[in-house]
This record gives C-alpha cells, structure tokens and sequence, in this order.
C-alpha cells in the first residue's frame, strides 16, 4: 500500500515552480493517513498529466486543487481548477 497524500505532496512539490512561473496557486486536499494499493509510477503519470493541463489551461492568478478520499473501498482523486475546463 502506499501513502496517497505523500504521493500526492511529492507530485504537487514536482509542479510547484511551474504552476507558480504560470502565475497560479496549487494546493492539495487530502487526509494524513490515506493508504491504498498503488502503481506508484502510473499513478504519478496520471496525476502529473493532469495536472499539467491544469497549468496549461487555467489563467494566471487562478488556482488548482489536487485532492483524494476513500469511502466504501474506493480512493477518489482529482485535479480541479479554475480554468476553463476541457
């Protein structure tokens, strides 16, 4: 099982400089503690592609939102921002 929140600390920090240099915000929502069984190097990809387009399609001052839950077995992640959508 791996640790979803630090994956997804570790891909938020990976994307950091970009998404500021684009001039946006990025946070994570997620709670200490969440586990499930993972394909780490899949997962990052997924998340990162995501989140890549996130930041190329949200405007400057705008802010982006990694975020992850469980409930019933099931690990719900997403990448929201505030731009306009694709």
């Amino acid at each position: 099982p791996c640790d979803v929140r630090g994956e997804l600390e570790r891909i938020r920090d990976f994307f950091a400089t970009q998404a500021e240099e684009a001039g946006l915000t990025l946070s994570l929502e997620a709670p200490e503690g969440l586990r499930a069984e993972l394909n780490r190097p899949l997962f990052q990809q997924a998340v990162g592609n995501l989140l890549l387009n996130a930041i190329a399609f949200t405007p400057r001052d705008g802010h982006i939102t990694l975020s992850a839950s469980a409930s019933g077995g099931i690990l719900r992640v997403a990448v929201a921002d505030t731009g306009c959508g694709i």
